[in-house]
């Protein structure tokens, strides 16, 4: 039996923790459909099960439920041992997810302040200490059972699922301009209200609404902020460097550099390939964004080196002549120094808005 089975039956032994969280929330018809975990060595996800279990610090989900005033809902969530962080607080030092939901909520009021779109709405978040003897760690720390740090938040549920799944269907090229678009837009209102997304892939571009009947129409929201910084200096949030999937990591992340509208930028543009060629500009054998399961990128990955090389000095590739139009665009999307690329998704979208 693989890893990520017996994580699951291992749950479904334990998720009463859970379920019981998120029905006192209110919600009902709950059903897990995304388990992750992370150790206390860090090994998450790697090795053996069995030796990994007594040293789980965290548990990951995300579920779909149903609640009375929110209807359908996709719910992430997580459950830390305090002792792990030496912490309870709820800010981005516990974890990632206490970070996504403060970036949501600065989004949140952004859209509202300043009048912007397809920012991800979130209808309610909780965190709360519960007692986990038994769930992730069974022992006791100074007398006392283990506590854990029960985090979450609801956002919609998007039936259209994610830009990803799309890719996986054949589209015109008027059905994949529009939807190059509706990201773009998506992302620029990410940028006016102030932030950086710092990890931009299609698996993070939900779709909300598709009209076909008169022209290819798309509305999209971003998810997964969980590398996300404001677009300032002066920022209590400390810039990682590099961050966020290797696949789409802008040349400078490599080198260092924190993550900024230019390495969005960038990233926009490694997608813009692969919608309309259907493969990545840069590619390395059996990349770490495509495991089923959550990863944390380690620096010992062996692979990292070569994904860095490939986006680094590897050229611009060309697109088929059916799509050359779109060459130029491509070029200043993914030109290897910043100050070469587009300065911002504006300017994106109105050049895309003119093809």
């Amino acid at each position: 039996m693989d890893i990520k089975t017996t994580l699951k039956n291992w749950l479904n032994h334990n998720n009463s923790c859970i379920n019981k969280q998120l029905k006192e929330l209110g919600y009902q018809q709950i059903k897990h459909k995304r388990l992750s975990f992370i150790t206390d060595n860090n090994n998450d996800n790697d090795g053996q099960l069995i030796n990994a279990l007594p040293n789980i610090s965290q548990l990951t989900g995300l579920t779909k439920a149903v609640h009375t005033n929110f209807g359908r809902v996709m719910i992430k969530w997580q459950i830390h041992s305090c002792f792990s962080y030496h912490s309870t607080v709820f800010d981005e030092l516990c974890c990632e997810l206490c970070h996504e939901i403060i970036v949501l909520s600065a989004l949140s009021q952004a859209k509202i302040s300043q009048n912007l779109s397809h920012i991800l709405p979130i209808y309610n978040s909780h965190n709360k200490q519960i007692p986990i003897d038994n769930f992730i760690y069974d022992n006791v720390v100074d007398g006392r059972f283990n506590q854990g740090l029960f985090v979450m938040f609801a956002m919609p549920y998007y039936p259209l699922a994610s830009v990803n799944h799309y890719l996986k269907q054949h589209l015109s090229t008027q059905q994949k301009h529009a939807l190059l678009l509706a990201m773009a837009q998506a992302l620029l209102s990410i940028h006016q209200a102030g932030w950086v997304h710092g990890d931009v892939k299609p698996s993070n571009f939900l779709i909300g609404h598709y009209d076909k009947q008169k022209y290819p129409f798309f509305e999209m929201v971003c998810c997964d902020f969980a590398q996300a910084r404001p677009n300032t200096s002066q920022s209590k949030f400390k810039n990682s460097g590099q961050g966020g999937t290797p696949a789409y990591l802008a040349p400078e992340c490599w080198q260092g550099q924190p993550i900024s509208v230019q390495s969005d930028v960038y990233a926009f543009g490694v997608m813009m390939m692969e919608i309309l060629t259907g493969k990545r500009p840069f590619i390395v054998v059996k990349s770490v964004d495509k495991l089923d399961t959550r990863t944390v990128v380690k620096n010992s990955d062996n692979r990292l080196p070569q994904w860095a090389l490939q986006h680094c000095q590897q050229p611009i590739p060309r697109l088929p002549y059916s799509y050359h139009r779109y060459q130029p665009i491509v070029d200043k999307l993914l030109a290897k120094y910043p100050n070469q690329r587009y300065q911002s998704m504006a300017e994106v979208v109105e050049v895309l808005s003119k093809q």
